[in-house]
């Protein structure tokens, strides 16, 4: 018998096979290894210096917040004043010496939320990504 789960945006659940236990209904909040998850920085609308952080060519991030010494990033979903949605990701920024001498600013994704904490509160963008491209 195959198991169905619905997730509504109030988070509660509906299943439609009684025999399925806690373990199947739980979402992966993070991403097990953010190392894979493709991302980009993309100047979109209104957005000021390096623009939103795009995941998984399909979710939006803004910048919410920073540490002291500039290397670590916080972005919350760019849905979350519309959707409530509650995903987030965390950059490290190295600033590193080329070969030339030159500074290069390194970009690394520390945390990530996976596509079902989004699926819970909105659709994918990936229409809009694609235009934008």
């Amino acid at each position: 018998m195959e198991k169905e789960i619905s997730i509504h945006s109030d988070s509660s659940l509906d299943t439609t096979d009684s025999s399925i236990d806690e373990e199947d209904l739980k979402v992966p909040v993070t991403e097990p290894d953010p190392s894979i998850i493709d991302f980009e920085f993309k100047k979109i609308g209104k957005s000021t210096k390096e623009g939103v952080l795009v995941t998984h060519k399909a979710f939006k991030f803004t910048k919410n917040n920073w540490s002291r010494d500039g290397t670590t990033y916080w972005y919350r979903c760019s849905a979350k004043k519309a959707t409530g949605c509650t995903a987030s990701a965390t950059i490290k920024r190295v600033e590193e010496e080329d070969t030339e001498g030159n500074i290069v600013v390194k970009n690394y994704l520390l945390e990530v939320s996976t596509p079902e904490v989004h699926a819970i509160y909105h659709a994918p963008e990936q229409a809009t990504m694609i235009v934008d491209d």
